[in-house]
């Protein structure tokens, strides 16, 4: 599932990748949920950096990706979702 604090353009973009998962930005990220998922940003710590997560379907964390520039975000995500597709075919 995908959650964002971003303007919508900024996620349209993301979506036009063709990733298919329930994404919901609809409820804007307060500081309890950004405290719960260890992902302030220092400089202001009321608000979200930009952190990219994979979790498997067991709960295993596969990828915490933190970067406030968004171009790789998408990159690194698919690519550990491949790994793990990969190791369990």
């Amino acid at each position: 599932m995908g959650k964002w604090s971003d303007e919508f353009d900024q996620v349209w973009q993301f979506l036009r990748t063709g990733i298919e998962f329930p994404l919901d930005g609809r409820h804007p990220l307060d500081e309890k949920v950004i405290k719960s998922y260890d992902a302030t940003l220092k400089q202001k710590p009321e608000w979200s950096d930009r952190t990219s997560y994979v979790i498997a379907p067991d709960g295993t964390i596969l990828l915490a990706y933190t970067n406030l520039d968004p171009s790789q975000h998408v990159a690194m995500t698919m690519a550990a979702v491949k790994k793990w597709k990969d190791e369990h075919k």
